[in-house]
């Protein structure tokens, strides 16, 4: 069984939850956009052509327009395109009619902390498109091992407004993995409040269940909670934990997080009186921990 029925506003942005073994074994493909006119995808994990064996595997076609962006790979000219559709003729696509090869253009930004050329390359990208359109936007969790949460957010931010502009739909992969430590989770749950939607994949991304979007601060609120490193290592520190954390436990281990790693008695006062006046409401009004004072 397939779940199709997922129809989202032009201009939308998507956070597909899946698990990593989905993603890996899927390519980042899913159902929810198996129709579309043109497709815009940003590639962190995977070639522009496992990309597209995985989506034609799929769906039996391909999207007219195709724009492939890959980021932290071998720089690639557009020029070998013919070489790209060559490597997926064991997938069928030797029979592609040519003007839907020459279609598909794949951009290669080298460095995957470069968030301004993925911006404007997808910029681009979606301005040439037309139709009805979908950005696959294959990992959150990679480039945040890149670059820090206070340039992530600035930059998906523009990513929403270019979707708004060019009416498209876009899909932002976040892979949860078993091993809590191989993912930063306190860099990747703030896109949950600044998406539209957040859709959850099951175990063999066959059927995706819409999950209620939960009501976020606003982004202005969530900028000047997360501004501060002190907080931003209480939210690290917090999300480790599964139970209630003390203030003193809190400021001996977000002293131990800062500058130098380690904490004497003057600075945990000072750590311990800066949290309990200042940083624990600040994240408190955010709706980003609950506080008890």
């Amino acid at each position: 069984m397939t779940d199709t029925d997922h129809d989202f506003e032009t201009g939308s942005s998507v956070l597909v939850d899946a698990s990593a073994a989905d993603c890996e074994r899927t390519n980042g493909h899913s159902s929810l956009y198996d129709e579309t006119d043109a497709l815009v995808a940003v590639t962190y994990d995977r070639s522009a052509d496992s990309f597209l064996r995985a989506w034609r595997r799929r769906t039996g076609t391909v999207p007219e327009f195709v724009r492939i962006i890959e980021v932290g790979r071998t720089m690639r000219s557009t020029a070998d395109e013919s070489t790209m559709d060559d490597s997926m003729a064991d997938d069928s696509t030797a029979d592609t009619p040519p003007d839907e090869r020459s279609a598909r253009v794949v951009e290669t930004v080298e460095r995957p902390n470069d968030l301004d050329g993925v911006r404007e390359a997808m910029a681009s990208a979606l301005a040439a498109s037309d139709g009805e359109t979908v950005l696959v936007f294959d990992s959150l969790t990679t480039p945040t091992e890149h670059v820090s949460l206070h340039e992530m957010i600035p930059f998906f931010n523009a990513v929403s407004n270019l979707l708004t502009d060019a009416d498209a739909v876009g899909y932002f992969y976040c892979e949860e993995s078993s091993d809590i430590s191989a993912v930063d989770i306190s860099a990747v749950a703030p896109f949950r409040a600044l998406v539209d939607e957040t859709v959850e994949l099951n175990g063999t991304n066959d059927v995706a269940r819409p999950q209620t979007p939960r009501d976020g601060p606003p982004l202005d609120t969530l900028f000047e909670a997360l501004s501060s490193r002190r907080r931003r290592d209480v939210l690290r520190y917090l999300l480790d934990t599964e139970d209630a954390v003390d203030i003193s436990e809190l400021a001996t281990a977000v002293a131990r997080l800062g500058p130098g790693g380690g904490s004497t008695h003057n600075q945990h006062r000072k750590y311990y009186s800066t949290l309990y006046q200042l940083h624990l409401p600040k994240l408190d009004s955010a709706g980003l921990i609950d506080y008890d004072e």
